[in-house]
């Protein structure tokens, strides 16, 4: 359960409970009063001859009195009625509960929200997009070749990073397993292709298929990195600064990086079909850090 959940939860049970109290304390046994001047109301006893009315009077749920209901007597009487809570007072903490109740929606939304490194960039620049995409998003369908279906095309999720934070360099990384029939292809055969969407980093509002919703495909070669290489090493340390989890993932599963050694980009981020952009010009692209929020 969430923490604004438990927090939501906890602010009910408080309020309902303190309405609870206010209209119990003080209150005894129901008797029969004939010549109460309120024939109709509910009469408890509450102090010598002090009555008390179950009844809205001058916004209050109870009002005292005694038999000739003299306003002073009444003032005084008042004094050893229980507290009811007023009518008006209970309106406002429904209220304020209300309030709470969408102030945490709104909290919870805003915590599953995320501040992007990198604002999006113009849809005419079209290597900053297929840039963005990659350094903005965290996972994606890595796709190669099946050794077990005779070459038929295995999709697979993965999660990935380009580099660390505000330093992407375009290049996916990725850190799979042995047991994964996508190692396992790509060790046969290291033909591969890596989609990606924007729908996931939050900024496209349409559906994914929507033109306007960037949509970016590499394709190329998936070559796994010498354990130890200096490259690998700064894999890892993208991998496990963009996803803690992995360090944690057991030895014995044989994990190793790998990267997408990129030969064609497709990218489409507007109308108009596929964008034209070669490799050199999508990795020589420099990132410009401007934070936005989603």
């Amino acid at each position: 359960m969430k923490s604004s959940h438990i927090a939501l939860i906890c602010i009910v049970m408080i309020s309902l409970f303190a309405l609870h109290e206010c209209r119990d304390a003080g209150t005894v046994s129901k008797i029969a009063r004939p010549s109460c001047i309120h024939t109709e109301c509910t009469l408890y006893s509450l102090h010598q001859d002090c009555w008390c009315c179950n009844k809205l009077i001058d916004g209050y749920k109870s009002v005292c009195w005694r038999e000739k209901d003299t306003p002073s007597a009444k003032d005084l009487c008042f004094a050893f009625c229980p507290k009811w809570i007023s009518m008006e007072l209970q309106v406002r903490l429904r209220q304020l509960i209300i309030f709470f109740f969408l102030f945490l929606t709104v909290l919870e939304h805003a915590s599953c929200s995320r501040i992007l490194r990198i604002a999006k960039p113009d849809r005419h620049d079209i290597a900053a997009s297929a840039r963005w995409l990659v350094s903005q998003n965290i996972w994606g369908v890595l796709s190669t070749l099946s050794i077990e279906h005779d070459g038929a095309p295995f999709g697979n999720v993965v999660s990935y990073s380009d580099g660390l934070p505000g330093k992407g360099k375009g290049v996916p990384y990725f850190y799979l397993t042995m047991l994964d029939p996508t190692t396992r292809n790509a060790l046969k055969d290291s033909r591969a292709s890596f989609a990606i969407s924007e729908s996931p980093i939050g900024t496209c509002k349409r559906d994914p298929m929507d033109p306007t919703c960037s949509k970016l495909t590499l394709t190329g070669k998936l070559l796994q990195l010498d354990e130890g290489s200096e490259e690998d090493k700064e894999a890892k340390k993208a991998l496990f600064t963009k996803h803690p989890e992995m360090m944690d993932w057991p030895e014995g599963h044989e994990f190793s990086v790998f990267k997408l050694e990129i030969m064609n980009i497709f990218l489409i981020n507007w109308y108009g079909g596929a964008k034209s952009i070669t490799v050199d010009e999508y990795l020589r692209y420099k990132e410009t850090k401007v934070a936005s929020f989603l």
